[in-house]
């Protein structure tokens, strides 16, 4: 199975790095889906 994550344009938020939490964020996420598989991946 394959999984596409897409990186959109992020409005323009409070925080000073907001781009850099962003990318963060999607990095880890990615990283989660290849570990644990789409079924096993949760976000809260």
């Amino acid at each position: 199975m394959f999984i596409a994550i897409t990186r959109t344009e992020v409005p323009v938020a409070r925080n000073k790095y907001s781009e850099e939490t962003v990318e963060k964020i999607l990095d880890v996420a990615e990283r989660l889906l290849v570990e644990r598989g789409y079924e096993h991946t949760t976000m809260i």
